[in-house]
């Protein structure tokens, strides 16, 4: 999806991705940081594990309100977190969900992406 960006330094249009802010997003009860987001589920990057196979909710603001999906854990990967310079070790999981297909949520979360980023 594009939209117009008419800010271009020799006055011509381009096109540019949609930006939508979602990238801080809750998963169960964990605050995680959206890694990719697609028509059928998501990645998701939380500091706690999941159990794969489980049933959880996948929380995510946009236009300015909360919009919550169900989801089912499909893959949960532990992942160093490295910071350059320190001796400090963290770890979090990247975790995979598929959004419930038939969920009346997920289609209004579509759909007010869409309206989102349409032109103006």
């Amino acid at each position: 999806m594009t939209t117009k960006n008419s800010g271009t330094s020799d006055g011509t249009e381009a096109a540019r991705a949609v930006r939508i802010n979602t990238h801080r997003v809750q998963l169960g009860r964990s605050d995680g940081v959206l890694l990719n987001l697609s028509a059928t589920g998501a990645l998701v990057r939380i500091p706690t594990s999941l159990a794969v196979d489980s049933d959880v909710s996948f929380a995510i603001c946009t236009d300015g309100r909360p919009m919550n999906l169900r989801c089912r854990v499909v893959r949960c990967t532990e992942t160093p977190v490295y910071l350059p310079g320190a001796t400090w070790r963290h770890t979090e999981f990247d975790t995979a969900v598929v959004f419930d297909k038939d969920s009346e949520a997920l289609k209004n979360f579509f759909a007010l992406m869409y309206r989102q980023s349409r032109p103006a």
